[in-house]
């Protein structure tokens, strides 16, 4: 039991100094599990301070087994083209889990329209200032906008 404790605390502490490796891990099981293109390495990946979608600060090794809403996630921005170089984006995980960036077909601007306000909704009870939910909104389009066809 003590070797299963200790092999668990190492992995945490190696995942909390390592994030962009253990992104790429991650990513690299997905792909072979989904059978979608792979060709990114722990340098292809810029992890921000904060979530380019949602404006939250990003740390790395936050929460029990890394589940925390603030933990960095790689994401694919179109699922077609798999995890490739220039088509993945590290976002947290609470941004992960609520909409695909991207959608095989293009979106029109009142779909992001709503997209965002679904955003700012999610955002807003935190007592957020309007000057972070328009930067959020900003970004958000930002990351959509290249994601286009």
């Amino acid at each position: 039991m003590a070797t299963r404790d200790n092999r668990a605390a190492y992995l945490r502490e190696w995942k909390a100094k390592n994030p962009a490796a253990s992104l790429v891990i991650n990513a690299r099981c997905k792909a072979k599990k989904d059978g979608v293109a792979f060709d990114v390495t722990a340098d292809d990946i810029a992890i921000p301070t904060h979530c380019p979608i949602l404006g939250i600060e990003l740390k790395a090794g936050e929460g029990k087994g890394s589940r925390a809403d603030s933990t960095p996630t790689l994401r694919m921005i179109d699922p077609a083209l798999g995890w490739t170089k220039g088509n993945v984006a590290v976002v947290s995980r609470k941004a992960y889990q609520s909409r695909p960036i991207v959608t095989a077909s293009p979106l029109a601007d009142a779909d992001l329209e709503a997209m965002a306000l679904d955003l700012v909704r999610d955002v807003a009870h935190r007592g957020v200032t309007p000057d972070a939910v328009a930067a959020c909104v900003a970004a958000f389009k930002e990351v959509v906008a290249k994601g286009r066809p």
